[in-house]
């Protein structure tokens, strides 16, 4: 069944005529949703295929909870540990795993089944950490590195088929708080960190290296893998608004000597803001404070094809330290999160869902093996320019954890889409990913949920 299904007609109805009535200036813009209380303070963000988002907030309360973007009810998914600054990342299967965490570096690690929405306890990390990254890997492990505590420092992967972490004391280094960690389309891992004095690298976890790039550390951001084996990074760094920034850098891992471009600069210097991959692969900035603007409360959408940024709507809750994002599978943005401790939640509606009817997928499987083809039942072919996937997104500190772009090649027939899954685990590390249809004018589908992996 396609997501457009699965919200239901009524929901469906109310959201367009919703769109409808605010299209004359929202298509140029965008528009922002009234603020609704959200139940908790969203410090981590998890898009789940069932449509719900898990969020959760501070060390002082297991308070996770599930809110419902097909209806905005919430339900309470109490945690058995407190995860307040873990990391987390999605497995194949769906499942959600976070690890470490609190201030006293934590090494346990809980499990998120989204279907029957109940926690567990899987084996803790070899070393405690706090503000780590867990990264799903192209095989579907998961690598926990960074953050602080005795030997963070040391990456350890884990294996959902066991249960069990395996740790690569050789490869020990310093990654600081919260990495920005990409799988590559070569199976390494890249990093970059959130302070400048450390030099980006390339993680050969196979072959037991580091390689050094000879480039130019740039402090911190929030970053997003844009293309496989290409990120943005846009925004300053985490140790103050002082260095807030306009700039915005990119970088090619594909390329022979990868270094960071300098791409358009954004309207608002920002620090700690987030980065949202849109359907269409353009890259949504909400949030932040600049050094001299103050709070940024507009958003601004970056262009990949161009490389140029377009200043869109304004939220009316400002979005700073421990702010939350992420796209749902209807083409919005949820925002949430904030100091202190903020509550409330907004809804963007991009520009696109004001430019013209959707593409509709009637049926899409539920699955997609590597390599495969993927056949999509739609009445629009014809009118359909774009067929992309983007992985669910797990964000927390002003860094999407799990979120990924990938646009597919396809051929059209009466009534038909065939696109051709991605090769392999390196370009889409298995999970949960949003299948849309783009229309020749830019609009999205609504998505359908499809788990893309090896079995």
């Amino acid at each position: 069944m396609s997501q457009a299904a699965s919200l239901g007609r009524p929901v469906l109805r109310a959201i367009f005529a919703a769109l409808l009535i605010a299209a004359p200036a929202a298509a140029q813009t965008g528009s922002w949703s009234a603020p609704f209380d959200l139940g908790v303070e969203a410090v981590h963000m998890i898009h789940l295929p069932t449509g719900k988002v898990l969020v959760w907030g501070h060390s002082s309360a297991f308070n996770a909870k599930l809110w419902d973007s097909s209806n905005g009810s919430i339900t309470d998914v109490p945690a058995v540990a407190s995860m307040f600054c873990s990391g987390h990342a999605s497995l194949g299967d769906g499942r959600i795993i976070a690890a470490g965490g609190i201030l006293t570096a934590a090494a346990r690690a809980s499990l998120f089944d989204p279907f029957t929405e109940t926690w567990s306890v899987t084996s803790p990390m070899e070393y405690g950490r706090y503000y780590a990254t867990l990264t799903t890997l192209g095989d579907g492990r998961v690598l926990a590195a960074g953050g602080t505590g005795v030997n963070a420092g040391i990456p350890e992967v884990y294996d959902p088929d066991t249960g069990l972490w395996t740790d690569f004391e050789p490869l020990e280094r310093n990654l600081h708080f919260y990495p920005r960690n990409f799988v590559l389309p070569d199976g390494r891992v890249s990093f970059f960190s959130a302070v400048r004095y450390l030099v980006p690298a390339i993680l050969d976890l196979a072959g037991g290296t580091w390689t050094d790039l000879p480039i130019e550390a740039l402090a911190g951001g929030p970053a997003t893998m844009y293309e496989p084996g290409k990120a943005l990074r846009a925004g300053g760094d985490r140790t103050g608004f002082s260095r807030a920034t306009k700039d915005a850098f990119t970088i090619d891992y594909t390329a022979a000597n990868p270094t960071f471009q300098p791409t358009g600069s954004m309207q608002y210097s920002r620090s700690r803001n987030q980065l949202v991959l849109l359907p269409d692969g353009a890259v949504l900035a909400t949030g932040g404070k600049g050094r001299e603007e103050g709070d940024v409360y507009a958003a601004e959408r970056w262009d990949p094809s161009g490389g140029t940024w377009t200043t869109l709507a304004s939220a009316a809750i400002d979005r700073v330290y421990h702010s939350t994002a992420t796209l749902l599978a209807d083409g919005r943005v949820l925002s949430a999160g904030g100091t202190p401790k903020e509550r409330r939640a907004e809804i963007f509606s991009p520009p696109y869902l004001f430019a013209g009817p959707r593409p509709v997928i009637m049926s899409a499987p539920a699955t997609a093996l590597y390599g495969s083809t993927i056949e999509i039942d739609t009445l629009d072919a014809a009118s359909v320019a774009k067929v992309t996937l983007l992985r669910l997104g797990a964000a927390t500190h002003t860094y999407d954890q799990a979120q990924r772009f990938v646009s597919l090649t396809f051929t059209t027939g009466p009534g038909t889409i065939t696109a051709d899954a991605p090769a392999s685990g390196n370009l889409a590390p298995p999970g949960y990913y949003m299948l849309f249809l783009i229309s020749n004018t830019g609009v999205p589908s609504v998505a359908s949920y499809v788990r893309v992996g090896a079995t």
